[in-house]
């Protein structure tokens, strides 16, 4: 009597079948450091306390959709401008 060997199920490489001639994909932090105009140590900051999402390749190399990352620091963005307006509204009635 033989009993079944269980295979693990296989790791998928997502990033592998995408290539970077797509034009939609960064891959290393490098490249997000040149389209952000930030530094690699911003970037590792960002990524750690405001969620920057990032996806972590088996390789261990970063990588993240253009589009991902304009809607992301397009709303970052918004969020900081809501905050100043609310600031700036209580200085205001401060003032009145």
């Amino acid at each position: 009597m033989t009993t079944a060997v269980r295979k693990r199920p296989r790791r998928l490489k997502v990033y592998q079948r995408i290539t970077p001639e797509d034009g939609g994909l960064l891959f290393g932090l490098r490249e997000i450091q040149q389209y952000m105009r930030l530094s690699v140590s911003t970037i590792r900051k960002l990524r750690i306390k405001h969620g920057l999402p990032l996806i972590k390749g088996n390789d261990g190399k970063w990588f993240v959709s253009k589009s991902i990352l304009d809607t992301w620091m397009l709303a970052i963005w918004r969020d900081q401008l809501d905050q100043e307006r609310q600031r700036i509204g209580a200085l205001e009635e401060l003032n009145a």
